[in-house]
């Protein structure tokens, strides 16, 4: 139990000094890892032509996560650009071109070149963490270029929280079980990378909240795209001869059904979109989702959020193993959908 402030007393020389150890190895620990990773962090520019000339319009950061100069970044840092220019933490920069991207959720892969057009190899690239360890209250360290403070391309770091998982974030590019933290970002961060203590990708920094519309600054909400999903996607980024990877659907419309007592019971459908997976399967308008098991591995939906989130973390094609539902009070299984593309949300 806490004492009350009056009885506490002062802390003894010792107790100081080991309250002062202790902070000091925290510090240097956070020192280590930050130095460890930011090699893999990277500023990225956005360019366009004006006049004969390229010209600075925007950008953002990165992460490299092959040695071979493939990089992770938001699409909207890349979006309009003419030209891409990659900025390393040596100060070194070289041309860039997007290989693929992921309609919709915020995500492209870029391609470092050298001048003659090859990849340029040898860079240090990220290790993935385990979506295992995202809770809330964890540490997290950003990396990144805010504001392009850093004109020679060093990526700064800012120490926070995890606030808490599983959010979503509409908008003209959906954020599905994002992560919420208070590690300060702002613009010139997005695309950029968040690490674990232990110097792990968690993810790619987006987008913020702020206290008034159209504010550029943080005010301590931040969203990062899971590293959960980016690896589900990441195969069919990296396949060869891809330029947009679609987000999966299923094809319906629900909100969150409640019980007799008012507890969240599931996503009733309220809307079944023609053409789709769940018209194929025969879902219909009041069905209630229960759950969804995919790799032998089942996912309770017990809220609509929950559905939403789920769906973010596959790409079409992916072959679900089953559904379970509620209809009429009686249970009922779906089998063997396979996730159609995600609609196109409109445009602000």
């Amino acid at each position: 139990p806490f004492l009350p402030l009056e009885a506490a007393g002062e802390p003894s020389a010792l107790e100081e000094e080991l309250i002062l150890q202790g902070a000091r190895t925290v510090q240097d620990e956070m020192v280590k890892v930050a130095e460890n990773v930011r090699p893999c962090s990277v500023t990225v520019m956005n360019q366009v032509k004006r006049g004969g000339a390229f010209v600075t319009a925007g950008g953002g950061s990165g992460v490299v996560i092959r040695s071979g100069g493939l990089v992770l970044t938001n699409e909207h840092v890349v979006a309009g650009a003419d030209r891409l220019e990659v900025i390393l933490l040596d100060g070194r920069r070289y041309e860039a071109t997007v290989e693929s991207r992921v309609k919709g959720y915020d995500v492209a892969l870029l391609q470092i070149k050298d001048p003659k057009g090859k990849p340029v190899r040898g860079l240090k690239a990220a290790v993935f963490a385990s979506s295992a360890g995202i809770h809330p209250g964890r540490w997290v360290l950003a990396t990144g270029n805010p504001f392009f403070l850093a004109s020679s391309g060093r990526a700064v770091a800012t120490l926070g929280v995890i606030s808490g998982t599983d959010r979503i974030a509409p908008g003209e590019y959906l954020y599905g079980k994002a992560i919420q933290h208070d590690a300060e970002i702002n613009p010139g961060n997005s695309g950029g990378p968040l690490w674990d203590v232990q110097g792990r990708l968690l993810g790619l920094n987006g987008k913020i909240s702020t206290r008034a519309a159209g504010s550029p600054s943080s005010s301590g909400v931040g969203f990062t795209i899971p590293i959960e999903q980016i690896r589900n996607f990441l195969p069919d980024l990296l396949e060869e001869g891809s330029t947009a990877v679609e987000p999966g659907d299923l094809g319906v419309l629900a909100e969150t059904a409640l019980d007799a007592k008012g507890a969240e019971a599931g996503a009733r459908i309220l809307q079944v979109r023609p053409g789709t997976a769940a018209e194929k399967a025969r879902m219909r308008t009041g069905d209630v989702l229960l759950s969804i098991t995919l790799k032998l591995k089942t996912h309770p939906v017990k809220t609509a959020t929950d559905l939403t989130n789920f769906l973010a973390l596959w790409p079409e094609g992916t072959r679900l193993d089953t559904v379970k539902a509620r209809r009429d009070g009686k249970s009922v299984t779906f089998s063997g959908l396979v996730l159609g593309k995600r609609p196109e949300a409109p445009k602000p």
